[in-house]
């Protein structure tokens, strides 16, 4: 039984009232500090005791996961992948960065546990190209546990961005940010694998995770992919299969797979020859600002007469030769 104290509330309810607004506190640890409370205030005589058991599940009374701060409207991501509650989103090269920065600031200062607005501070240190501080942030929401912040980093030492290339250590980051899941590291783990950069080359592993990405709804996953099928690497070959990946990557927005989806219509890859149908995709991919189908649009000839200009997949770098059927030309 709960002695009632000196004050409006018993020293259990005092304790409850204390903790219950704290922020990111599991219920289990919320009752362990309640009964530390007690046991303060009572001089040890009283120690609450917990009957019964709380699902597996973790519980949090007041998460800030489900809270949106301004961190999150000026810093966030869009559409990533992990960022619980975070219900805004913005591309890094339209951070405001001195707001953002103090935002994302404060954010850290009040919530030290959260990860993600130590990513989202890092973020907007990169949009200032402040790498050293973006290093620092996303180290910070790494140990936390953060996989966009895992995979920021792999990014940040593949691409030497801010500090010295290290493939090894990318591939290191990248492996992590995969095991947690992370759709797109998925894809930028399986190009190192499909090149043999950062470590051993492995065409089957890199199949298997452009796979992953692809049923995650990853677009570029869906090109990577058929890539692979259409050349028959990392897999049995599989004309008819490639195609099949090369529209659904392109219905998900991947430029590159209506690139591939033309070079496939114009060449009757993996189905039947439509010319027309060629020209339609790579006109609304140009229209979309992409070079690539540009390019390919300026060296076709008036009234739907191709070139013999050379057209091959794998729009990215990582591979130059023919694919298909062998026929490369458009």
């Amino acid at each position: 039984m709960s002695e009632e104290g000196h004050g409006r509330n018993s020293p259990l309810a005092a304790g409850l009232l204390k903790f219950l607004d704290v922020p990111e506190l599991e219920i289990n640890f919320l009752l362990r500090k309640v009964r530390d409370e007690v046991r303060n205030a009572t001089q040890q005589k009283q120690t609450p005791y917990m009957y019964g058991e709380l699902a597996g599940e973790r519980i949090f009374l007041n998460a800030v996961k489900s809270m949106a701060l301004p961190c999150d409207r000026l810093a966030a991501e869009r559409g990533g992948v992990g960022e619980e509650g975070a219900a805004f989103g913005v591309a890094l090269g339209d951070i405001k960065v001195n707001d953002a920065v103090a935002a994302c600031s404060d954010a850290t200062s009040r919530f030290p546990g959260v990860s993600r607005f130590h990513y989202q501070l890092g973020r907007a240190y990169r949009a200032a190209k402040d790498y050293t501080s973006a290093l620092a942030s996303y180290q910070k929401a790494f140990r936390l546990g953060d996989a966009p912040a895992t995979y920021a980093l792999g990014l940040m030492y593949q691409e030497g961005d801010g500090v010295g290339k290290d493939p090894a250590l990318a591939r290191f980051y990248l492996e992590l940010a995969s095991e947690m899941k992370f759709t797109s590291a998925f894809v930028s783990l399986g190009l190192q694998y499909e090149l043999g950069v950062g470590g051993a080359r492995d065409a089957g592993k890199a199949f298997e995770l452009y796979e992953r990405a692809s049923d995650a709804g990853d677009a570029s996953g869906s090109n990577k992919m058929a890539e692979l099928l259409e050349k028959g690497v990392g897999h049995k070959r599989d004309l008819k299969g490639a195609r099949a990946l090369y529209e659904k990557g392109a219905a998900m927005g991947s430029q590159d797979a209506v690139i591939n989806l033309a070079r496939c219509h114009a060449n009757g890859i993996g189905g039947r020859k439509d010319v027309a149908e060629a020209r339609r995709l790579l006109e609304r991919a140009a229209e979309s600002g992409n070079s690539a189908a540009k390019s390919i649009l300026s060296s076709l000839k008036p009234g739907g007469k191709e070139s013999a200009t050379r057209w091959t997949c794998g729009v990215r770098a990582g591979w130059t030769g023919n694919c298909g059927d062998g026929s490369a030309s458009a």
